[in-house]
């Protein structure tokens, strides 16, 4: 009889055990996916950013023949026969 009771103490507990790390597997997924949806916004929002940046040098380069850009490395890049101003970064 006391084996029964051991036995069934060890298998409430255990059940107790399995749902609360599920509760928290639940919890922990929900807030990986709610970071996912996040950084897809943010990722949307960048897309759309340079997609109006990308127009507004295109526009830009339009009206003066020439524009000056970014290279990878992130320098600026002028186009012939342009001269750098004091607002040029390096």
């Amino acid at each position: 009889m006391e084996k029964d009771k051991a036995s069934e103490d060890t298998a409430k507990a255990v059940q107790q055990l399995m749902e609360t790390m599920s509760a928290r597997f639940q919890q922990l997924s929900d807030k990986i996916i709610g970071r996912i949806d996040e950084m897809g916004n943010r990722i949307d929002d960048l897309e759309r950013s340079i997609a109006v940046l990308m127009k507004e040098s295109e526009e830009h380069k339009g009206s003066q023949g020439t524009a000056v850009t970014a290279s990878p490395s992130g320098k600026l890049v002028h186009g012939p026969g342009q001269r750098r101003t004091s607002t040029d970064q390096e």
